[in-house]
């Protein structure tokens, strides 16, 4: 009887049979496709199939660690030597750019300097005809020769000297400079006029041959013949506020040729002798006309002046 219910139902057995196999043979496929392809779809995407440059790289990273490791030494003395060049390049560039904004600076100082700063220069001369007191026919005649400070500053420690004396020819370098034991200093500010004047009054017999006595007239000329080797020079130190600046030195050197007498016009000044007007022409000499260091004996000037 059993065997006519089995084999009553063929089919649903044969289905039940058949959805055994199936099942299992499907479930027994499954861990194999589980083993070759996971089910997980994200790790797919974090290891999908084929991928090798991971392993590569660590195998690359792992070589270089081992080198590196084998010639820490060379690697250390290579380093070294990059970070040496960096820094020693960085310090030659710093240094030139500290050199550059150095000149740049002192441009600017020297050419605020040279606007701003003093400048003493020779104007012109002023002549006084003295008499003598005790002596009414005896003459002498004082020399002013008249700087002027051009600059926009004050010109300091101004020290000057001015000679007249007859010479054979113009006057050397020691005879220019003189000898001093001290000089009185003054200052002078800017756009102002000094004065320096002669030791001691010139005789006129020394300028025209002879004294043209109390009152100068149209006939005077007559009697007169001047020096030819009449010099007249004169040499000006002074300083201006700048710091670090040199000493600075104005020189000139001058030649009578030459005097013209006007007696029309008289100019009585106090405690003179009435005298004519004067036109006195100089020439300059070869040398001893300069400032500053195109003179040729700057260094013995200032030398004098600083330590007479």
């Amino acid at each position: 009887m059993e065997e006519e219910k089995h084999s009553g139902e063929p089919s649903s057995y044969r289905e039940s049979q058949s959805f055994k196999q199936n099942y299992a043979g499907t479930f027994l496929a499954k861990p194999i496709h589980n083993q070759e392809n996971p089910a997980n779809p994200e790790q797919e995407r974090q290891h999908p199939k084929g991928e090798i440059l991971p392993m590569e790289m660590k195998a690359f990273i792992d070589r270089s660690v081992a080198w590196l490791s084998k010639n820490h030494n060379a690697v250390t003395a290579v380093s070294t030597g990059f970070i040496f060049v960096a820094t020693a390049t960085y310090a030659l560039f710093a240094i030139f750019q500290w050199i550059a904004m150095r000149e740049s600076n002192e441009t600017s100082r020297e050419s605020l300097t040279s606007v701003q700063r003093a400048f003493v220069s020779f104007q012109h001369f002023e002549y006084f005809r003295l008499q003598d007191a005790d002596h009414p026919n005896v003459h002498n005649w004082d020399i002013l020769a008249d700087f002027d400070n051009n600059g926009a500053t004050n010109a300091t420690s101004v020290i000057g000297i001015l000679q007249v004396q007859e010479l054979p020819a113009e006057p050397t370098d020691e005879q220019f400079r003189g000898t001093y034991t001290h000089f009185p200093t003054i200052t002078i500010p800017p756009k102002a006029t000094r004065a320096v004047r002669i030791p001691r009054p010139v005789p006129e017999p020394l300028i025209f041959g002879v004294d043209l006595g109390p009152v100068v007239t149209a006939k005077s000329p007559t009697r007169t013949h001047f020096n030819r080797n009449l010099f007249v020079w004169s040499w000006v130190y002074y300083r201006d506020i700048f710091p670090k600046t040199k000493p600075h030195v104005t020189e000139f050197c001058n030649q009578l040729t030459g005097i013209n007498l006007i007696t029309q016009n008289y100019n009585p000044l106090p405690d003179q002798a009435k005298a004519g007007t004067f036109n006195f022409s100089y020439a300059g000499c070869r040398n001893h006309n300069c400032d500053d260091e195109q003179c040729k004996d700057y260094e013995a000037i200032v030398k004098v002046a600083e330590n007479p």
